[in-house]
């Protein structure tokens, strides 16, 4: 900042954050007196909702099996196994018949609590031509995440 000449009554302003909005080492607090003090509705609001979640978590708490085995009957479906005579062989197999279908979102919001959600992925071409090359990439991630040092683990095949 220009240091600018004083008149009468006016201080030389230093900044006191950073770039990123920090505040500068050696600074006093913005808000001295610490954190405003709640109100007494407000402590009520707070008291109220910790009792309601302590209330919903023991209620889970005791039907947590039931919940588990709802949500796997709706990932795998509910079926009963058929007995049917192939037409070619005459042997009797099981079929399954579903009651309901399993459901493709349960068995991956299963799966991704379980082994964590798949890394995505990024198409740079525009049908077999690369449209976007890895120079601009470093220049993008350098903007983004105003490093020193552009790149990043990116890997163009």
């Amino acid at each position: 900042m220009e240091n600018l000449e004083k008149t009468s009554g006016e201080v030389d302003q230093k900044p006191f954050r950073e770039e990123n909005g920090r505040l500068l080492p050696g600074q006093q607090s913005l808000n001295p007196r610490g954190r405003p003090k709640l109100s007494k509705l407000q402590k009520r609001k707070i008291i109220i909702a910790r009792e309601v979640e302590l209330k919903l978590i023991e209620k889970i708490e005791k039907e947590i099996d039931e919940i588990l085995i709802a949500n796997s009957d709706l990932a795998k479906g509910i079926y009963l196994m058929k007995p049917v005579r192939d037409k070619k062989t005459g042997e009797i197999i099981n079929i399954r018949v579903y009651k309901s279908k399993p459901d493709g979102q349960s068995i991956r919001d299963i799966l991704d609590r379980i082994i964590g959600k798949p890394k995505q992925g990024l198409d740079i071409t525009l049908g077999r031509e690369r449209i976007v090359d890895k120079e601009q990439i470093d220049e993008l991630l350098f903007r983004r995440t105003k490093n020193n040092s552009p790149g990043g683990e990116i890997q163009l095949s």
